[in-house]
């Protein structure tokens, strides 16, 4: 990665509004903590509308926030909640590596994409874990960052894995 590239990027961010580097800080750490308050155990034993708070926290889901319960329901409808909470939680804290726990997720719940599971990883453990969308992607590409994918199939386990130093 171009690591003075990323510093001057940073640096113009902050200096056309300095408080837009605290504020974003604060956000990302206020669900930071919301979302690691929350272990297996609650996971699991979440109510329909508590995972509608969950879910409609993300910043993936911000087009929906006049309705942020239409998505959270909708995946409820199209998975089944307690299929819904037993995968999101093996992805989660699952033993096996994030590799083999991305594919399984993404091949066993509809309606949820690498935007919101890389989300909620970097939420639970984002010293290991980081946020991976188009936006992201690009911008690792940008920055050097060698191999990111450029199409919707190459977000794989494998590609995730790889880009957060785990594979």
């Amino acid at each position: 990665m171009n690591e003075a590239k990323l510093q001057t990027l940073m640096q113009d961010f902050i200096r056309k509004d300095p408080s837009r580097g605290d504020d974003h800080g604060a956000e990302r750490k206020r669900r930071r903590e919301r979302y690691q308050s929350i272990d297996k155990t609650k996971l699991l034993s979440m109510t329909e509308t508590e995972f509608s708070d969950y879910i409609g926290d993300l910043w993936a889901n911000q087009i929906w926030r006049n309705n942020k319960a239409y998505i959270a329901y909708k995946l409820i409808a199209d998975n089944g909640f307690d299929h819904l909470k037993k995968q999101l939680a093996a992805l989660l804290y699952g033993n096996s590596p994030v590799e083999d726990r991305w594919d399984a997720f993404l091949s066993s719940v509809k309606g949820m994409g690498p935007a919101m599971i890389s989300e909620l990883l970097s939420y639970v453990d984002p010293r290991r874990y980081m946020i991976f969308n188009k936006t992201t992607v690009r911008c690792f590409s940008y920055l050097g960052i060698p191999d990111m994918p450029r199409h919707n199939y190459q977000y794989t386990g494998q590609t995730y894995g790889k880009a957060c130093g785990c594979a």
